[in-house]
């Protein structure tokens, strides 16, 4: 997430970019009348329910989303006889860095394409949407239209409105605070102080929209110091939202005392990454200011390209 993190839940745009760590899910159709999960990254071999029962089954925390998503198309287009499906990860779900999107778009295109449905990207999204929604009961979906259509995108609700953009992927380094977010109870707890406070966090929000603008035009122009400059103010936007937390405040405060262009949280906040935005001249210098500091730097290249089907 790149900036407008919280009010994208609320209908603001948001600015987000893919990056080149990625999942992936196989699936194949079986005889045996039982659907298969398997997550073998995360500790499930082989965890199997008949498929007439799947809907109401209750799988382990690791493979969720997995079944969201073959539950839904058991609603929705119906299964096999059999069902076997597997993922496996490029990088840890514990750094708050999308996998459970990833996971999730990456099963309905298996499942699409194994099934034959033909599904358009904007199906693709709305029965993944559906899918994260029936586990987390929030979220806006701005990580898996990431996933989905990859590149760095312009995100809004409600259509959703996915805009592609035109501009060279942001030189990121990103900074792992070493704490596992919550990311749903962080949006929940924002939902309840907007509830508490209206006037204050729709104003919050609607700054960050601005921003969001801002930030748009100066990716279209590759104006880094001022895009520097709108993830600064964003920062400073959710500090007032109170989702940040003095680890993320140091990481980005020593990210832009070692001359990144600006720094902030990435995502709901409340630990998980923070971002620097950089030169090629800088990154080095960056990147040892948040070791320095205690955090994990994390090697990504932004602007990746999204899901892909591989035989």
């Amino acid at each position: 997430m790149l900036l407008g993190e919280h009010a994208v839940v609320y209908g603001r745009p948001c600015l987000v970019t893919a990056i080149d760590r990625r999942v992936r899910v196989t699936v194949e159709s079986t005889q045996d009348g039982l659907v298969h999960l398997s997550a073998p990254d995360l500790g499930v071999d082989d965890w199997a329910v008949p498929v007439a029962e799947v809907e109401a089954a209750d799988p382990p925390t690791s493979v969720r989303f997995l079944h969201a998503v073959v539950r839904r198309v058991a609603q929705t287009h119906g299964l096999p006889d059999g069902l076997r499906a597997e993922t496996h990860s490029g990088f840890s779900d514990e750094l708050g860095l999308g996998s459970s999107a990833a996971v999730t778009i990456a099963a309905a295109a298996a499942l699409s394409g194994l099934l034959e449905l033909e599904l358009s990207r904007a199906e693709l999204f709305a029965l993944a949407y559906e899918a994260v929604r029936a586990v987390q009961g929030v979220g806006s979906g701005f990580d898996l239209a990431a996933s989905l259509y990859g590149g760095t995108l312009y995100f809004r609700l409600p259509g959703p409105e996915v805009v592609r953009l035109d501009a060279d992927p942001p030189r990121l380094v990103v900074g792992y605070t070493g704490t596992k977010a919550d990311t749903v109870s962080l949006v929940r707890r924002v939902g309840q102080r907007r509830e508490q406070e209206p006037g204050l966090i729709e104003e919050i929000f609607d700054g960050m929209a601005a921003l969001v603008e801002e930030g748009r035009q100066a990716l279209l122009t590759r104006d880094w110091q001022r895009f520097g400059r709108a993830m600064r103010l964003n920062q400073s936007l959710l500090d007032a939202l109170g989702v940040s937390t003095p680890k993320l405040a140091q990481l980005v405060r020593v990210a832009e005392e070692a001359g990144s262009y600006g720094a902030k949280l990435s995502g709901a906040g409340g630990g998980d990454c923070m971002i620097a935005l950089v030169s090629d001249e800088r990154r080095d210098e960056v990147a040892a200011a948040i070791e320095g500091a205690g955090g994990e730097v994390i090697p990504v290249r932004t602007g990746a390209v999204g899901v892909r089907r591989v035989e």
